[in-house]
């Protein structure tokens, strides 16, 4: 019944969050409301679970931005905004932190961030109870492989990021709350 999308994204101002209620039936969208996504280049939207939160990844200054969703659809004000600032070997490409997209666990109760700038997986423990993110201590992926997109499989058992600069896809076990690191295949 909802879409959401970025707006103002690859500009020098930090970009917004739009949010649309959907009419399949008469072909119809309308715009519910915009909201500042508290970063630079927003590149990316994750909702959880029970469809009350919205994360949304900043790409060019390396920040996340938590949201709740009201009943109507419409986003509230930004809840959270988490700032990264790391950086790996790839001067070019990882001279700083760059989320790219994020992750619910399959049980909702952890977000993870995929900083292709700091080759790192981000892990958050997700309160709802108090709309906020607690951060704990980061995956490391290998250096100069830049993660990018995760996904897990629909067993809940496993998960698979896909590294921009080393073209490799990473294999996870996923076991209460851990991403453990299983092997890695060139795609």
């Amino acid at each position: 019944n909802y879409l959401y999308s970025v707006v103002d994204s690859q500009m020098k101002h930090n970009g917004k969050i739009a949010a649309f209620k959907v009419d399949a039936i008469n072909s119809k969208i309308e715009l519910l409301n915009m909201q500042d996504c508290g970063g630079l280049n927003p590149a990316h939207l994750e909702i959880d679970k029970t469809g009350s939160y919205l994360v949304n990844s900043n790409y060019s200054d390396g920040s996340l931005s938590l949201f709740k969703i009201k009943k109507d659809g419409s986003l509230g004000d930004v809840k959270q905004v988490l700032q990264f600032k790391d950086s790996s070997i790839n001067k070019s490409r990882q001279e700083a932190s760059h989320i790219h997209s994020s992750n619910f666990s399959p049980d909702n109760k952890h977000l993870y961030v995929h900083d292709l700038g700091a080759d790192k997986i981000r892990k958050f423990i997700f309160n709802n109870s108090n709309d906020s993110l607690l951060n704990q201590q980061p995956i490391k992926t290998k250096l100069g492989s830049g993660p990018r997109h995760f996904t897990f499989h629909p067993n809940g058992l496993y998960g698979y990021g896909i590294n921009e600069l080393s073209g490799k896809i990473d294999l996870y076990l996923y076991d209460k709350g851990r991403l453990n690191f299983i092997e890695d295949y060139q795609s």
